[in-house]
């Protein structure tokens, strides 16, 4: 029916609007960095070490961040599914395999 698709792209298009008005609003910037810190934390905790958690690239916490800001979940998981093994932004392009490196 016409009526209600023009209700979901009516829908959609608000939506959009509004992620854009939270992206440019001057508090998601300090939300940002208590998520990035969050972050960094986490990955501490999980891991024993600084390593994983300092080795991100601005980049990829971009992407982590607009991820959650936009629900986009393909662009946190990108990020996400490399953090979760461990693997840093430098061993992501040689990872060698346990016991070789």
């Amino acid at each position: 029916d016409d009526n209600d698709e023009n209700i979901v792209k009516s829908k959609i298009n608000r939506n959009e609007y509004v992620m854009e008005e939270m992206a440019q609003n001057p508090i998601t910037h300090h939300i940002a960095r208590i998520f990035r810190n969050s972050l960094k934390q986490s990955l501490f905790l999980q891991y024993g070490s600084s390593k994983t958690a300092m080795s991100i690239s601005k980049k990829s916490h971009g992407k982590l961040w607009d991820g959650v800001l936009r629900s986009k979940f393909e662009l946190y998981h990108e990020v996400n599914r490399d953090l979760q093994r461990g693997v840093t932004a430098k061993s992501a392009t040689s990872v060698s395999s346990p016991g070789t490196g």
